[in-house]
């Protein structure tokens, strides 16, 4: 059993499911630019809490039972005239937030 084989079982032990599966090209990449083990560790662990996230956001959307999904940016206000581009922008900000508080 190659090194990257055991990596890769002890990740799934751990439950780094995806970063086991993406391994062996972080591990080329890193090679290719001469990376730092800093670096690298940096890397295969952010990679790790991307997918998950977005493994999370994708059950949540599912499990929401949406009909559809939309975005703010496939938001069209010339179908809400009593929203305006400047009100838009704030909740794609979020600052309506601050302002409340």
């Amino acid at each position: 059993m190659s090194q990257i084989q055991q990596l890769q079982d002890i990740m799934k032990g751990l439950r780094l499911v995806e970063t086991a599966k993406h391994l062996p090209h972080l591990i080329r990449e890193a090679e290719q630019k001469d990376l730092s083990f800093t670096q690298f560790l940096l890397d295969v662990t952010s990679y790790e809490q991307t997918r998950r996230e977005e493994k999370q956001l994708n059950n949540r959307l599912k499990w929401a039972t949406f009909p559809f999904s939309k975005t703010l940016e496939e938001f069209n206000l010339k179908e809400q005239k009593s929203l305006s581009n400047k009100q838009l922008n704030r909740l794609k900000d979020l600052t309506w937030i601050t302002s409340v508080a």
